[in-house]
């Protein structure tokens, strides 16, 4: 079987070299884990305010705010709006652990 040479898995991350050979961009990691765990601090405490509110605070576009509460969405998340509260929140309580080992 072939390997596969040059296809991007979550891009500016990771990147496939050659069949085995990886090479990680740890600066563009860590921002977007701490990141990823701004958002997480956030919603924990129902502080967010409206999405435009929301990405106003993290320095980053309602687009992007969209894109990044995806993520955390198919990571596991269960994060809910509650316009009543002008929040997001989690539906159930928890918190996201990163780790490498």
């Amino acid at each position: 079987m072939g390997g596969i040479a040059n296809s991007c898995i979550f891009t500016d991350l990771i990147y496939w070299v050659g069949p085995v050979d990886v090479v990680i961009n740890f600066t563009v990691m860590k921002q977007y884990l701490n990141l990823l765990q701004q958002l997480d601090q956030f919603i924990r405490r129902k502080k967010t305010g409206s999405p435009p509110e929301f990405a106003r605070k993290m320095g980053i576009s309602e687009r992007s705010l969209y894109e990044y509460l995806k993520v955390l969405k198919e990571l596991g998340a269960p994060i809910r709006f509650s316009r009543q509260e002008h929040s997001y929140y989690y539906e159930i309580e928890g918190q996201f652990y990163i780790s490498f080992f």
